[in-house]
Formats: C-alpha cells, sequence, structure tokens
C-alpha cells in the first residue's frame, strides 16, 4: 500500500516474494482502523458512523419504547461513543471538515430527539445545551487529547519537534559532522546529537560571538544566570487526574463559549444561559412525557401557535389563552397575562424577566404545564 497525498498516485513496479506479484492495496484495517491512502478516514468514519446509527436504534425503537431517557443516553455516552471514538487520536483533524462535522452533529441530534421525545425541528445545538452534552466534534478533540496525555504521562508519546542549536564555533561543527572522533567529550556529543534526532528534525548553526543575534545572546544570559543560581529546583509530581480534569474543563468552557455565541437558537438562548450539568441530572431523573415537555419549553419547538405558524401547519399565531400576542415558549413563560395567576401559584410571580428562566428548577416548568394544561 502506498500513502500519499499526490492527486494522482503513480504505482511502482509490482513486488514480487517467491515468484509471485503481490497486489497493491488502496485500504487495509489495522488494529480496528481503516486505513486509505491519503490518510482522509472517509471509509472508516462512514463505516463507524453506520455501526453507531444501527446501535442507537437498536436502544430506541418507537417512540415509546425502548429505554429509559436516563438509560439510553447513558448507553449513548459510555458505550456507543466510546467506541465511536476508539480511535480519535488519529483522525480527530478529519472531524474539522464540514461534511465530516455535519454528519457527526446529525447522528447526535438524531439521537438525542428520539431518546427525550423533543419536535423533530429542536436544533442539535438547542438540545446539547439542554442535557450538557458537548458537541461530537469537541467531544472526539477531548478524546484525542486524553489519549495523547495518557501516552505523554510515562513517556511513550514524545511529539515530534524541530531543534535548532547554535554555536559559536566553526570548530566545533566540523567536529560533530566528522564520521569518527578520537575526542571523548565530541563523542558524548554525537550520541547526544542522535539521541535527539530519533524524535526531532536538528539543526546547527555558526554564529559569530557577540554577534548581536538575539537567541544566542539570551543562551548567554541564560547561562550566565544558571551559574550564579545556587538552589536547585525539585520536580514535583503531578496526578494524572489534574491533566484529565483540565482537558475535560477546557471542552466544557468551549461549549458554554460556542452557545452563547451561535446566531441561531434566539429563544432557547434566552431560556437558557449556558450548559448546566444540575439541569440535565434534573432532567434525565424525569419520565419521557415530563422530559418531552420541558425540552420543549425551554427549547422553543413545541406546539407553539407561533412556531406552528413558522413551520407551515397553523395560520395564526396569536396565543391560545390571552388571544393578544403571538404564542412562544417565553410568552407562555414569561409574559402571558392570562397565565399571570398560574405562574404566581406554580413559581411565586406572576411575570418574569427571561434571564430568571434559567435560574428555575427543571421540575418547575414541569409543574406549570401541567398547572396550565398546556399541551406541547
Amino acid at each position: 500500500m502506498i500513502f500519499t497525498r499526490k492527486y494522482k498516485v503513480v504505482t511502482p513496479r509490482p513486488l514480487r516474494l517467491g515468484g509471485a506479484e503481490i497486489a497493491y492495496a488502496t485500504s487495509v484495517r489495522y488494529l480496528g482502523v481503516q486505513l486509505d491512502q491519503k490518510l482522509h478516514w472517509k471509509e472508516y468514519i462512514k463505516t463507524e458512523l453506520s455501526k453507531t446509527y444501527a446501535s442507537l436504534w437498536a436502544c430506541k425503537k418507537g417512540r415509546d419504547c425502548g429505554f429509559s431517557p436516563k438509560i439510553s443516553i447513558w448507553l449513548y455516552k459510555m458505550v456507543l461513543l466510546q467506541r465511536l471514538m476508539s480511535a480519535a487520536v488519529v483522525w480527530w483533524l478529519t472531524a474539522e471538515r464540514a461534511e465530516v462535522r455535519n454528519r457527526l452533529k446529525a447522528l447526535q441530534g438524531n439521537f438525542l430527539r428520539a431518546a427525550t421525545g423533543a419536535m423533530k425541528t429542536t436544533p442539535t445545538d438547542a438540545l446539547e445545551a439542554v442535557l450538557d452534552l458537548p458537541p461530537l466534534g469537541l467531544l472526539l478533540v477531548g478524546k484525542a487529547e486524553l489519549t495523547a496525555y495518557r501516552l505523554v504521562c510515562p513517556g511513550e508519546w514524545i511529539p515530534a519537534r524541530a531543534a535548532y542549536t547554535e554555536l559559536n564555533s566553526p570548530a566545533a561543527i566540523k567536529a560533530l559532522i566528522k564520521p569518527s572522533t578520537n575526542s571523548k567529550r565530541i563523542w558524548e556529543t554525537m550520541e547526544e546529537l542522535k539521541k535527539l534526532e530519533k524524535h526531532n528534525k536538528t539543526t546547527l548553526a555558526w554564529v559569530p560571538g557577540h554577534g548581536g543575534i538575539h537567541g544566542n545572546e539570551k543562551a548567554g544570559r541564560l547561562t550566565k544566570q544558571g551559574s550564579l543560581s545556587e538552589t536547585v529546583a525539585q520536580p514535583v509530581g503531578v496526578p494524572s487526574v489534574v491533566g484529565q480534569k483540565a482537558i475535560k474543563n477546557k471542552i466544557q468552557r468551549e461549549h458554554t463559549h460556542r452557545w452563547k455565541n451561535i446566531e441561531s437558537c434566539r429563544k432557547a438562548r434566552a431560556a437558557m444561559l449556558g450548559p448546566s450539568s444540575t439541569r440535565a441530572k434534573q432532567l434525565l431523573n424525569m419520565d419521557k412525557k415530563d422530559l418531552s415537555t420541558v425540552i420543549r419549553l425551554l427549547a422553543g419547538h413545541g406546539i407553539f401557535k407561533a412556531h406552528c405558524k413558522t413551520i407551515g401547519i397553523s395560520e395564526d399565531a396569536l396565543c391560545r389563552f390571552c388571544k393578544v400576542e403571538p404564542e412562544d415558549c417565553l410568552h407562555i413563560m414569561c409574559d402571558c397575562p392570562a397565565l399571570a395567576v398560574t405562574r404566581l401559584q406554580c413559581w411565586g410571580i406572576g411575570f418574569l424577566t427571561s434571564d430568571r428562566i434559567s435560574r428555575r428548577k427543571a421540575s418547575d416548568f414541569s409543574r406549570l404545564a401541567i398547572k396550565a394544561g398546556i399541551e406541547i
């Protein structure tokens, strides 16, 4: 098999073993990963997504069948996603391509809608914020970073770097590039350079002493500073869990940042300031009917008359209760005068602003829907 980035691949002379010709392959499976000639990972990602879809729909058969939402989400996060992301450390960059990013987003959105009973028009971004589940692309990046970190800690992963060494002695450079030497110090330096070259691209450069070169002068200052220093720093070990937690926190911050700066989901962003693990736990402890109702209220995609008019299944957008303003999720939860008494009985306040919605418990929204008799 030939790995290349060239558009047109020129096949060299065929290989022979014992008189038999060995054909060149266009792809090969190694350690469970399908490798293609240009390392695009298209066939591998397509196969893994198909397997994941099959497993997802085995968990969710029909609207009211299968596992509970809590068990379904747990299986998705702990089993199915872990299998999908098992080799993320080698193909995570491919997830940045628009085609792959859209397919991953569709996978997560389809499952979350099926597991929670949300309306088919509910955006994936809103569901991810409600359930505190970062986008699949971010999860892939986090998985790749965690794998790299796990390998770096025991020294099993040494990333390639470029090493640039400056010497102010032309004689030293000439001695180092010779194939042999009689000097023990030069031989030891050669051995250290060989070790350095195993994982780095090494360059030796000659610079005139005191020639005004920034790097050379800085090295001189650091050498002098080190020679004057009497204290020796002792390395202190850091538990690996600290690095793992830092990576997970970074993914969570990026998810919150994306949610706050997204252009769509205007009503959902008004009702939810950001992803919340506390809200997600409260929602997943509900039965599917209550969970579906609360998600429709928070995401703004339900049988609201304004939304129904937007998607073309209703001609009237006025509120079914007050008959004055368009009916959407924010109007029901904040402004509808006909539901002011109901909100007062359930929440202790008749009218409230959208920023106070995010502070309420998940059960508060379910209680409001039941008390007002809202079918969404």
